[in-house]
């Protein structure tokens, strides 16, 4: 053997792993990434509950007082909410692999929105956005779900209604992303029953909307706005419910397998900047 040929087979292997490969490390770093995204989590729960809490606090008072007044001040508050927590979510650092799987989600869910399906309440934006919560988080859950009304909404049609609505999908995304980790987060009936619950959980605050939207307060026209909504939340909720059902926990899985590779093809990009123009 010649001496060029025992410099090759001696030499050490330069070989990179790739990264886009499916085995224990791409999990392991997803796992990684989950737990990084829970410190973040609490910090964020604490400040969105804050927010919504003195609004519903403003908010019965005025109740007590006016009608009219009332729905003015909600119809301020929900959009100050929700600038407010935008606001939060612009100064966190959120990975371009998140965010390019958030607008994914976003403009799938878009899209469904604009299929017409004549039942009323049956539709597929609350599972995805809870998906989104479970694969990446609170943050990118809320921000999924308040982004999907705002955009499709242009084409469906803007109103006073779509502050709601980014509020109510938000905080399905959020909610989601609070429990991620847990052992419920990857328990199929544990998520049957949350999806049933989601359904009815989108539908008490567009029906809290509807009631203020009224002005006309009193206790039987509160549960008449809830019994006249009952019917298509609850179809929602099974709809979503077993959607998550069917999809968990692979949904969860593929959504945080993209992330990695989408993060390590980034990362591989970047290695081939000059160094000033890295990120």
């Amino acid at each position: 053997m010649s001496d060029t040929q025992h410099a090759d087979t001696s030499a050490p292997s330069t070989h990179t792993p790739n990264p886009f490969a499916s085995d224990g490390s791409e999990r392991f770093n997803a796992g990684n990434q989950t737990a990084r995204c829970a410190c973040t989590n609490h910090g964020f729960a604490i400040a969105l509950g804050v927010l919504i809490a003195a609004a519903l606090v403003t908010l019965a008072v005025l109740m007590a007082m006016n009608a009219n007044d009332a729905f003015g001040w909600a119809t301020i508050a929900v959009p100050v909410v929700l600038a407010v927590v935008f606001r939060v979510l612009e100064r966190r650092a959120m990975s371009p692999a998140v965010i390019g799987i958030v607008i994914a989600l976003v403009a799938l869910s878009c899209v469904l929105r604009f299929i017409r399906i004549p039942i009323q309440g049956l539709q597929f934006t609350s599972w995805l956005v809870i998906v989104a919560g479970l694969a990446l988080g609170a943050e990118p859950g809320f921000l999924a779900g308040a982004l999907v009304p705002f955009i499709s909404n242009f084409w469906l049609g803007q109103g006073s209604w779509t502050p709601w609505e980014m509020l109510a999908w938000g905080l399905l995304g959020a909610i989601a992303g609070w429990i991620n980790g847990t052992h419920f987060s990857r328990n199929r009936w544990w998520m049957l029953v949350a999806g049933v619950c989601s359904g009815w959980v989108y539908g008490f605050i567009l029906n809290m909307y509807s009631f203020l939207y009224m002005r006309t307060w009193n206790q039987g026209m509160f549960w008449s706005t809830i019994a006249a909504g009952l019917p298509g939340d609850t179809l929602s909720g099974v709809c979503t419910g077993i959607l998550l059902f069917a999809s968990i926990p692979w949904s969860i899985d593929l959504v945080r397998r993209v992330r990695v590779r989408n993060a390590a093809a980034s990362d591989e990009h970047d290695a081939t900047l000059p160094h000033a123009e890295r990120k």
